[in-house]
């Protein structure tokens, strides 16, 4: 790679540590863009205050003013991680490279809030897939996978924490082939695929009592115990359940 190659970072949630890979491995950070009205803004925060202190672009815009506002920029690669909203054709003529980090490993667990599924589903590991941006939802082929173990005592949290860590690794897999010339995708396996769409309300989280021991127990252990707490009725009441290990004696 001749030319130090100029990069955009599309996300809504804190990727500080994709910053500073990115600038630590000789790329030039064009621009950080973030949806104008931010779901997570206090989770944002230590990245917007991260990229203050390393002089970046930060832009706060409409999805509808992305096609613009990238044609300004004109980056050689196009990162997503996190972003909220699809990425149309005009949006992928731009760059050289359209990349998105999923954190799931693919084809299984395609869409935007996989990990409740994960964590339901009983799986024994997670991780994240860097991969080509395509006009569908999770669907390019494939340059990087990261993997790592989950136990039975894994929540949605640190499911999530756990391949949010591999992220940067990835990344930097993907950035030091694209800068030594063998970059290389493989097309993602369609008969192993699943994909996950929808938001999740308090009522996805309502426990079947049918199920086994063992599936309501992955179910628990998968809801929100702070947003979506999983609950069952009783007598016209909700009763919520939380998981906390007891400490041995």
């Amino acid at each position: 790679m001749g030319k130090c190659m100029r990069i955009v970072l599309l996300t809504n949630r804190d990727k500080s540590g994709l910053i500073k890979l990115i600038l630590e491995e000789g790329f030039n950070m064009d621009a950080v863009i973030v949806p104008y009205n931010s779901n997570y803004e206090v989770a944002l925060k230590p990245m917007m205050e991260f990229a203050q202190k390393c002089n970046l672009t930060i832009l706060r815009i409409k999805h509808c003013d992305l096609e613009e506002t990238l044609k300004d920029v004109n980056p050689d690669i196009l990162l997503s991680a996190a972003y909220p909203f699809l990425l149309k054709p005009e949006h992928l003529r731009i760059a050289e490279y359209n990349i998105n980090i999923h954190p799931t490993l693919l084809p299984k667990y395609r869409g935007p809030a996989t990990a409740w599924h994960i964590i339901a589903n009983g799986e024994t590991e997670t991780g994240v897939t860097v991969h080509a941006i395509d006009e569908g939802m999770d669907t390019g082929p494939i340059a990087v996978q990261e993997k790592v173990e989950l136990t039975m005592f894994d929540t949605l949290k640190t499911a999530m924490q756990k391949a949010t860590a591999l992220e940067p690794k990835a990344l930097r897999k993907e950035l030091r082939r694209l800068k030594e010339g063998n970059l290389v995708f493989i097309p993602q396996d369609e008969i192993c695929a699943s994909t996950y769409t929808g938001i999740r309300t308090q009522e996805d989280s309502k426990i079947d009592t049918h199920k086994s021991i063992m599936e309501n127990y992955n179910f628990i252990r998968a809801c929100d115990p702070e947003r979506f707490p999983a609950f069952f009725e009783l007598q016209g009441q909700k009763v919520g359940i939380k998981l906390f290990l007891i400490p041995e004696e």
